[in-house]
């Protein structure tokens, strides 16, 4: 099973009446509610006790059936959630691509009809209202390759792609030198957010971990692969610093870091990681 699908959109509106952020939280908060109400065949029923929840795409994505002791996932919840959407922000439209991790693929009507019927409904007290537009598959430097119907999606002809395709990816990088530029909200790098004694190199890696793991585990039902490391002493000799705003440089010995910083720029990491918030992308 191919593990990573990419699709590219548009949000096109009259006027833009919410900040980047604001949209976000309020997107985070209603998205599960309106997914639940449009998939949901028997309201009201807890989904562990639901008979319908192996094909149900809320249940998958929201009500997770954990196996073993899943601590990370109960503590870190948004992390958990097998999409993450990457938001370019404008005054008439805003670009954006969906990230899906895994079977997720099979949902993906779903969570863009969902999205769909949020800018129907309106954001917030505004009613920030938006339409889908200008649907494609995308590869994985996030490059369009085919147009998508929302209303008639058929998942064999969308991209999908192997991690092993990522890891060959991330070889291309240096093992020396690594650059991220943030894309939006990153309170982890916030001092009251960050590990007594962590630098940034070493709080952003274990926010990538983490997420990464969530996926792994759930849905994939694995463990990490030894290519996505633990810190170990090396991480203390990089050298990292802010080049500019929202630009930060590592230098050292990045080799083994390269893979699991590649992967978690397609899934975004920490709170609300799934509606856009801790995103970032690799500068090459």
């Amino acid at each position: 099973m191919k593990h990573i699908t990419i699709l590219n959109g548009k949000l096109k509106y009259s006027k833009r009446l919410l900040k980047d952020g604001v949209f976000i939280d309020l997107l985070s908060g209603f998205f599960p509610k309106v997914m639940k109400r449009g998939v949901c065949r028997n309201r009201g029923l807890d989904c562990r006790l639901c008979e319908l929840k192996e094909k149900c795409s809320y249940a998958y994505i929201f009500e997770p059936v954990l196996s073993g002791e899943k601590s990370l996932v109960v503590s870190l919840p948004d992390i958990k959630i097998p999409f993450a959407f990457k938001w370019n922000f404008g005054d008439r439209e805003t670009d954006f691509s969906l990230c899906l991790f895994g079977r997720c693929i099979n949902f993906t009507s779903d969570i863009l009809q969902t999205i769909s019927e949020i800018g129907d409904m309106g954001l917030g007290r505004e009613r920030f209202r938006y339409e889908v537009s200008d649907l494609s598959s995308a590869d994985l430097s996030l490059d369009s390759t085919s147009s998508i119907d929302l209303k008639h999606i058929d998942i064999e002809n969308l991209s999908s792609y192997d991690i092993a395709e990522v890891k060959a990816l991330s070889q291309n990088m240096s093992s020396l030198n690594l650059k991220i530029n943030l894309l939006s909200d990153f309170d982890l790098f916030r001092s009251n957010r960050q590990s007594k004694g962590d630098r940034v190199f070493q709080t952003f890696y274990r926010r990538i971990r983490d997420r990464l793991r969530a996926l792994y585990e759930i849905y994939l039902n694995e463990d990490l692969p030894m290519e996505i490391k633990g810190l170990s002493e090396k991480s203390e000799d990089i050298i990292e610093r802010q080049t500019e705003e929202n630009v930060f440089e590592f230098k050292g010995s990045i080799a083994a870091f390269r893979f699991a910083f590649l992967l978690g720029s397609y899934f975004n990491i920490g709170r609300r990681c799934a509606f856009g918030k801790g995103s970032y992308r690799i500068i090459l």
